[in-house]
């Protein structure tokens, strides 16, 4: 097996400094274009969700750092192992400050080397690469040194095509499920929201609610959050010794991202005895259980559709049990969804924010006849367990491109 440097195949450039976005409007608008910073890489790909956007006729203040299809753009600051590819959608997007462009010279197969990112080749060198504590980065001087295999085009072209087909049919999926949370919100936001729910008698005559200092249906209800729970706490306060051979895990507020629980490399083993105790307090059950970060990243929410046999929790996260015969799970999640800003108000503490759970049960919920919500989660719930199965399927794809890639590639 050949090896090169970065240098030798490709150009790279770091982002703009920080403060060349200082006198830049920020638009909301759908038609601006994103600026992809290291927040919006994955292991691959892009998710614009919550980028800045810059409105058009801006960009030709950052012409030098407009995205070409086929370049790579690597977090150069923070999460130093994310990286994305860049579609033919993402062009004419812009670098952020945060990343590294790598642009390939003709002749290389730009996705190829994508792939090699995924290597524990690749990782281990960036990783040995990194410099800094508490917030790793990494330079472009550092970067072009990284070695990367290289067998002849042909060669890279047919490993390329059979790992794309993976990654693509992953991106296919996120997108599916990206599409559907944005569906279910959407609908959920029409009908209780906007109050056009398309069935008769879900809505009544409006009269104002002094609390919200707002007009609501009549019919609705104003509650706090423990008037329509079963169950509501946190997880594990006290200091808890890892397991190393424990079967068990112990999930904080970082494995609740994008709706889901996922692990991270940093999950903590714990055992038999340790899960039992903590799972007693806590409970957690799928199909009916909401997870809401409630210290240090806040405001992550997670509708449980998987059973969590080996699974409990820190104080982090708080597990949220509906009462069925006063509020649906369905209703409930896309509500605290919604009320994400309320959420966010609850917060205290100068140091490491927290949500007291004092606090949270008090949190106003706007509550609509037990019908209204059962029709939504009838139309709803066979999305949910869409999303659960596709979400899997993902989970073993990456599975399989990942015993894949090295052996493709170093064999």
């Amino acid at each position: 097996m050949i090896f090169v440097k970065l240098e030798d195949i490709a150009e790279l450039k770091s982002g703009p400094f920080g403060i060349v976005f200082n006198g830049v409007d920020f638009v909301s608008s759908q038609n601006g274009i994103p600026i992809l910073e290291v927040c919006n890489l994955g292991k691959g790909t892009v998710n614009a969700k919550n980028a800045k956007l810059v409105a058009k006729e801006d960009v030709g203040t950052f012409k030098a750092y407009c995205l070409k299809e086929g370049d790579i753009i690597l977090g150069r600051i923070g999460a130093i192992d994310k990286f994305a590819y860049v579609e033919k959608e993402n062009e004419g997007w812009i670098l952020g400050s945060d990343c590294i462009r790598i642009r390939c010279h003709p002749g290389v197969n730009a996705r190829y080397i994508a792939h090699c990112i995924n290597t524990d080749f690749v990782r281990q060198q960036l990783s040995n690469a990194r410099i800094g504590g508490n917030i790793p980065s990494i330079n472009t001087k550092a970067l072009k040194k990284i070695r990367f295999p290289y067998p002849d085009l042909q060669v890279q072209e047919e490993i390329e095509k059979k790992l794309t087909l993976f990654t693509k049919k992953i991106n296919v999926n996120q997108k599916y499920m990206e599409q559907s949370k944005k569906l279910l919100s959407s609908i959920f936001n029409h009908w209780f929201l906007d109050y056009q729910i398309p069935y008769d008698d879900c809505i009544g005559e409006f009269t104002w609610c002094e609390k919200l200092k707002c007009e609501i249906p009549e019919n609705w209800e104003l509650v706090r959050l423990e008037d329509v729970t079963k169950h509501l706490t946190d997880g594990e306060h006290g200091s808890v010794s890892e397991d190393p051979k424990g079967q068990y895990w112990l999930y904080g507020a970082g494995n609740i991202k994008d709706g889901q629980v996922v692990p991270s490399p940093s999950d903590k083993r714990i055992g038999y005895e340790t899960y039992q105790r903590i799972h007693k307090r806590t409970g957690t059950s799928k199909g009916d259980d909401i997870l809401l970060t409630t210290a240090g990243t806040i405001g992550n929410i997670a509708y449980l559709q998987e059973d969590l046999d080996s699974i409990e929790f820190l104080r982090s996260v708080t597990t949220i049990r509906p009462d069925p015969d006063r509020i649906t799970a369905e209703y409930l999640y896309q509500y605290l969804l919604a009320a994400t800003p309320q959420i966010h108000a609850l917060k205290k503490g100068s140091g490491q924010n927290s949500i007291a759970l004092s606090d949270l049960r008090k949190m106003p919920i706007l509550l609509p006849p037990l019908e209204a919500q059962k029709l939504y989660s009838d139309k709803s719930v066979p999305f949910y367990h869409r999303i659960e199965i596709v979400r899997r399927e993902n989970q073993e794809l990456q599975k399989m491109y990942h015993l894949l890639i090295d052996i493709l590639i170093f064999d």
